[in-house]
């Protein structure tokens, strides 16, 4: 009945709904603050990582509080973010969405970047030599295609585990793969990790609140501005919560 809601992936399945985004500030006497909060209906959060990162550097403006690193989930990760944040100056850390995929030996982020020959070598030793480029449209950009020899990829004894393409191992690069491998050397270092497990006690505590107590976990109106709305209501309750709890400390 809202044909502005679309269907999104959650945990366990799909629901038709909307994108709730949240950013969140600590407060030095304590707790959190929301900085900037938006609804979409986009069902990734992709798009939203950088303008929710200037919206809560605009609102932090004239606080004498500057915006440092951004802490997202995994949900935000990709190439381009990682290239707009950095042209932008804006130091963030977030996991892959695929980082368990990883472990496997044949991964693709397993397979060294040959910079002289312009190719790949393989976790068995074979080269991937470039063999063109592929049209993104729906990405904005071309990814370089690399490609073992198909002989060689049947003789080799990880044929059925690396691939089972007859034409040989494929791989696609994008224009921002070295952002990508330089952020996960980065994310790989125990003072990034460290940083990044505040995570867990910056928004998803203020998420709690706001889903146990005060009580809010689906949008009551229709209509995309309408649940903005219905969103900006909700984080300025919680601010007002937080604000008011500091007032009371405070005079304790």
């Amino acid at each position: 009945t809202d044909p502005d809601s679309r269907l999104l992936r959650i945990r366990g399945g799909y629901t038709i709904g909307y994108n709730a985004q949240a950013m969140v500030s600590p407060l030095k006497p304590g707790g959190m603050l929301i900085t900037a909060a938006d609804v979409t209906n986009s069902p990734t959060d992709h798009p939203h990582l950088l303008p929710m990162i200037e919206h809560a550097a605009s609102n932090m403006a004239g606080t004498g509080e500057e915006v440092g690193v951004t802490l997202a989930d995994a949900g935000y990760h990709s190439g381009p973010n990682l290239a707009s944040c950095a042209l932008a100056g804006h130091r963030v850390l977030m996991p892959e969405a695929q980082s368990s995929k990883r472990k496997n030996t044949y991964h693709r982020t397993n397979f060294t970047h040959m910079e002289e020959q312009d190719a790949y070598l393989c976790p068995e030793g074979h080269l991937l030599s470039f063999s063109g480029l592929q049209n993104r449209p729906e990405k904005g950009y071309q990814s370089r295609r690399y490609r073992a020899e198909s002989e060689v990829c049947a003789a080799c004894p990880a044929f059925g585990v690396c691939t089972n393409s007859t034409k040989g191992r494929v791989m696609y690069v994008t224009p921002n793969e070295s952002l990508l491998r330089e952020h996960r050397v980065l994310m790989e270092r125990e003072e990034a990790r460290v940083l990044y497990r505040m995570r867990k006690q910056t928004v998803e505590p203020v998420f709690g609140v706001i889903k146990a107590v005060l009580g809010f976990r689906r949008f009551s109106l229709r209509g995309l501005d309408k649940v903005t709305g219905e969103w900006d209501l909700v984080a300025l309750a919680y601010n007002c919560k937080r604000l008011h709890r500091l007032k009371l400390e405070a005079a304790a």
